[in-house]
């Protein structure tokens, strides 16, 4: 007798609702917590890399403080860009340098057969 109705009360409808609806719940507020904590440290990451842009930039900034961008100077097929600013010192600003005294060079843009400016 005990074992029938302990039968019933497992098939009732009523029970596997509500055990459903319990089991739902906690599903819902564990899927909560979890997107919750995951939200916070998106925040985070975002806010760390909004940080790094911010640096990139003014490391490239200051990295830049002694270049110069020099326009004008003829574009040259196979160009050794140091002897080019080279040249360009000696001739027109009467500038005694040598290529030591640049750290690189290098021409700016992509290339096409218009000139484009110097970077040094």
């Amino acid at each position: 007798m005990v074992l029938k109705t302990v039968e019933a009360v497992l098939k009732s409808e009523a029970l596997i609702l509500a055990v459903s609806k319990m089991i739902a719940e906690k599903i819902d507020h564990k899927i909560e917590q979890l997107a919750n904590a995951y939200q916070q440290k998106i925040s985070q990451l975002e806010e760390k890399l909004e940080q790094a842009y911010k640096t990139i930039d003014s490391l490239e900034q200051y990295s830049r403080r002694n270049s110069l961008r020099i326009y004008g100077l003829r574009l040259v097929s196979n160009e050794n860009t140091d002897g080019t600013v080279i040249r360009f010192c000696k001739e027109k600003l009467k500038l005694e340098i040598k290529k030591e005294m640049i750290d690189c060079s290098h021409r700016l843009g992509k290339n096409e057969n218009r000139s484009k400016p110097l970077l040094v």
